[in-house]
């Protein structure tokens, strides 16, 4: 496996571990208040469903109908009793009552109501709250009020933090003796069932009461002001066959709560308890509560988003993700807001976030350490075997540099000392090193200086190609002409050391140019950036046919055919090679076109 393909693993790997991290950052209070908010918000933008409470109406306490009354608290009973007997004359299914009967009143007033409630037959009543007990429990309401149909609990979860109700407490019918939530208890009177969807449930807030007091209605829950209904002016079918809950609505009531649609549009107005019973009971009737897309679906949007994050920023890099993916996140979340207007379904959207986040902010830094890893590999690698501006141009685009290896056409150098073996026996070591060292340096800053690529020494051999790890057009005269300044180099290196130790040698050079493999060769760990193939081995036989033509540059006739217009030299004939069926022409070459000979 090259180091790209292991670099690129652990990259998709620590991507989605970084974004599966997120998501589970999602899972602290504080984020889950802010997940609720992006649904409130796909709440209050999406167009409301008209007929969603079709079968639940609201008949609201307002300041005019409290007007002529002696007191606001508690609601006089016999103005209760009246909305009941004027709402009973429309032949609802049920009345629900949102007001707590506790302590008895004025006793006329309470007889009207218990007179009401009997004649009824119908009504629905809430309990009170019992403080000082474990859990939650409740007193019924006052004796005098026995004749209630069914009672069921007026309160609601509210969200610790921000103190939004947006949940149903629907309760557990399973439980023997528990009471139940006021919308539920109507919901399983309504359909004749003790089974509900859950014992918490989302409440699919349609629409919000804001209406002037002579307006009838504002929200998917039909809403009258109780000053109208006394009024007499209500259509005699407007209760028949409807579930109507009666409660305070007046501006100086207690019982106003923080909901999903109290936004910026509507002044961040509070809703009546009463509207959040109905709208309670009419997401039970309907079925159509808010389902949330958590678990396995929840990771999975999770990972397809890191995974095409990932994808893009192996094709992109950093400065493309970081344009690209707010780009995809913004129609995910346009996307999020059509589903739920379409199918009241909540796709989640600060899990995707944090992980897109998450995911991207390691895909960053990640980039930066590899690629300032990479980049120190190929000056480490190459600083000393290649020209800066080559060094440069590979570093800026370390795709260059196939990491796995690859086919290419190159031209192939092999170098060797005439001598030099015999020579340095009879020196002195020291002084063999340090010639050797001068040579290699000096031969090592031709090639560099034209474009080359210091594979390796052998002793006193050098091996260098031209082609890779840059594409070279003019390879095969860079390295002609760096044959020809080798030459001219090696002589004037013997002419000034000459005198050390006695060592005085001749360099004869052999090129050749074909398809080799190049790239990193060894193991993940140790390997080395060089060539192998046929044209490697047949470049070395050329370099050793100078011993047999008394020649000094021996070109391959590929490497020839293409350096003639600028070279001069003569063909040496036909060589044989061992292993190969046909025999290689070999060219002398003897200097630039247009230089005398010396």
């Amino acid at each position: 496996m090259s180091f790209a393909s292991f670099s690129a693993r652990r990259a998709w790997l620590g991507a989605i571990s970084c974004g599966l991290l997120g998501w589970l950052l999602s899972a602290l209070p504080s984020v889950v208040n802010i997940e609720n908010q992006a649904i409130d918000l796909r709440m209050r933008l999406r167009t409301p469903d008209r007929i969603f409470a079709e079968g639940v109406r609201v008949v609201l306490i307002d300041d005019a109908a409290m007007a002529d009354q002696p007191y606001r608290s508690p609601i006089p009973r016999d103005l209760l009793a009246d909305l009941i007997r004027r709402v009973s004359a429309g032949e609802p299914n049920f009345i629900a009552l949102d007001v707590v009967l506790g302590a008895a009143t004025d006793s006329e007033r309470d007889r009207a109501l218990a007179n009401a409630i009997q004649e009824a037959g119908n009504v629905v009543l809430v309990a009170d709250r019992v403080s000082g007990g474990e859990g939650m429990e409740f007193s019924s309401p006052n004796k005098l009020f026995r004749d209630a149909h069914a009672v069921g609990h007026p309160f609601f979860e509210v969200d610790a933090i921000d103190k939004t109700v947006r949940n149903l407490d629907a309760g557990s019918v399973e439980k023997s003796g528990e009471m139940m939530s006021l919308a539920a208890t109507l919901s399983i009177l309504v359909q004749g069932t003790g089974r509900l969807q859950g014992d918490s449930v989302l409440i699919n807030y349609q629409g919000m009461f804001s209406a002037e007091e002579d307006e009838v209605s504002a929200g998917a829950v039909t809403t009258l002001p109780a000053s109208v209904v006394r009024l007499g002016v209500v259509p005699g079918d407007w209760f028949k066959g409807k579930v109507v809950l009666i409660g305070a609505g007046f501006s100086d009531s207690g019982d106003r709560h923080r909901v999903p649609l109290s936004g910026r549009g509507n002044d961040y107005s509070l809703m009546p308890g009463v509207e959040i019973h109905a709208n309670a009971l009419a997401t039970l009737l309907s079925g159509q509560s808010i389902e949330r897309v958590t678990g396995g679906a929840a990771v999975l949007i999770v990972l397809v988003f890191v995974g095409v994050m990932t994808f893009l920023e192996s094709r992109l890099k950093t400065t493309g993700v970081f344009v690209c993916m707010p780009l995809l996140i913004g129609f995910y979340s346009l996307g999020s807001v059509w589903i739920f207007d379409a199918m009241d379904v909540a796709l989640p959207l600060i899990p995707v976030w944090l992980a897109v986040l998450g995911g991207a902010l390691f895909l960053a830094a990640y980039r930066s350490r590899t690629e300032g890893r990479q980049r120190r590999w190929i000056r480490n690698a190459f600083s000393h075997y290649i020209s800066p501006e080559y060094l440069e141009t590979l570093m800026a685009d370390p795709a260059a540099l196939e990491l796995g290896g690859e086919l290419k056409e190159l031209t192939v150098m092999f170098t060797d000392l005439e001598g030099f073996t015999a020579a340095s026996e009879k020196a002195n070591p020291v002084d063999v090193v340090d010639w050797l060292n001068g040579y290699l340096q000096g031969m090592t800053d031709v090639i560099v200086k034209h474009n080359g690529t210091v594979d390796k020494f052998v002793g006193d051999a050098i091996m260098a190609f031209w082609g890779a790890p840059v594409d070279q057009d003019d390879q095969t005269v860079s390295a002609a002409r760096c044959a020809l300044e080798m030459q001219d180099f090696a002589d004037a290196y013997n002419r000034s050391e000459q005198t050390r130790g006695g060592i005085s040698v001749r360099t004869r050079i052999g090129i050749h140019t074909g398809d080799v493999f190049v790239g990193n060769i060894g193991s993940r760990d140790h390997f080395n950036y060089t060539i192998i193939g046929d044209t490697v081995n047949l470049a070395a036989r050329i370099e050793g046919a100078n011993k047999e033509h008394k020649t000094w540059i021996l070109l391959s006739e590929s490497t020839w055919s293409r350096v003639s217009v600028y070279m001069r030299g003569r063909s040496m004939g036909r060589m044989t090679i061992k292993g190969r069926e046909q025999d290689v022409e070999v060219f002398e070459l003897q200097g630039l076109k247009g230089e005398s000979d010396e």
